[in-house]
């Protein structure tokens, strides 16, 4: 795989952590857990829970890193963290929320930042709202992405990633639409096929078919 995507939430006590839910169990909220607890948590259930600056640590320089906000309020700390860890021009800040992308964008203006949607109307007011946060791409369900997408955002040279593909076919489709990236649960599986998809262009290139 190229990369690895971090989503970054907050303990009660100021911690930042990977987690991808608000809540552990419903009512049982990430936000109002501090560390130990939220570490205690899953250490009963035989998992574990590590903080962003610990996963950082082992990621640093290993492929693209993806760091996905899932809250507000945590932009300085997740762009220190990330400057102090990770070599220029490994990562990457995404999010949902607008004023997240905003502020990373502020804060670290050589990072690219892209805005995630699920959903997409007019492509003029997306890209509006891209200009407003000064977002350097968006991220897109991947069921909401076609041709017609493609080349708007490739005209204001704005690159477009998509989201979460699992099924090969999809993630041939996308790729040859052209999108920038694909963001997938399946690194290996989809890994694997585009090696050997490559493979077989290298073959048909040689044999000059």
């Amino acid at each position: 795989a190229d990369g690895i995507e971090l989503d970054v939430r907050k303990t009660a006590d100021g911690v930042l952590v990977c987690h991808h839910n608000r809540s552990v169990r419903f009512g049982l909220r990430v936000s109002r857990m501090t560390f130990t607890e939220l570490y205690r948590w899953y250490a009963q259930r035989d998992l574990t829970v590590t903080t962003l600056a610990s996963a950082l640590e082992k990621v640093a320089g290993r492929g693209l890193v993806n760091l996905e906000l899932k809250i507000t309020g945590i932009e300085r700390e997740v762009v220190t963290l990330a400057e102090r860890h990770l070599p220029e021009g490994s990562y990457i800040f995404t999010s949902f929320k607008h004023r997240a992308i905003a502020s990373c964008r502020r804060l670290a203006p050589d990072v690219p930042a892209f805005l995630i949607a699920r959903s997409l109307g007019s492509l003029a007011v997306m890209l509006a709202r891209l200009r407003e946060i000064n977002a350097t791409g968006i991220a897109l369900r991947h069921r909401l992405i076609d041709a017609r997408v493609i080349e708007f955002f490739r005209k204001q040279g704005l690159p477009v990633f998509a989201w979460t593909v699992n099924k090969l076919p999809s993630a041939q489709w996308l790729a040859d639409l052209g999108v920038s990236g694909l963001i997938t649960d399946l690194p290996w599986e989809m890994a694997e096929e585009f090696r050997r998809r490559t493979a077989l262009i290298q073959k048909d290139a040689a044999l000059g078919l």
